[in-house]
């Protein structure tokens, strides 16, 4: 394994820090990859898989505390409640909070996947990494 292969492992992971720009560069790295560097295609075949359940994951999230933010306070109303607005912005804080130290374990994790291609060790995430290394076999 040359450090070039490593370099490009660690890297695919650290994608996830460019949005869809990143995860391009990975497809991209992947295909370039794959026949011939079976580290750095595994790297990157679990950076994709992993960037792609961490997008999903969050539009669901995020889908799901718009909907209750505006459902919750739309119920209320209905039924002659009356809500302050200080009730909301508490509430979106707290819930913009939670997403806010979600991304930052998304990326930590995603560091932790680049410093083990950096470092020329094999990497599977956590729950998702065995069906990913099954895909594309």
């Amino acid at each position: 394994m040359e450090g070039e292969d490593k370099l490009f492992a660690g890297a695919s992971h650290l994608a996830i820090f460019f949005n869809l720009v990143g995860f391009l560069a990975v497809v991209v790295l992947y295909l370039s990859k794959k026949k011939t560097s079976s580290f750095v295609a595994e790297h990157a075949k679990q950076a994709m898989g992993y960037q792609i359940v961490v997008y999903l994951l969050g539009m669901v999230i995020g889908a799901t505390i718009m909907a209750s933010f505006a459902g919750g306070f739309g119920l209320l109303h209905s039924r002659g409640i009356w809500v302050s607005p200080q009730a909301g912005l508490w509430s979106l804080g707290g819930m913009s909070l939670l997403f806010g130290l979600a991304q930052f374990a998304v990326l930590g994790y995603a560091m932790i996947g680049a410093i083990h291609g950096f470092t020329g060790k094999p990497f599977r995430y956590w729950i998702i990494g065995d069906k990913i290394a099954e895909l594309d076999k």
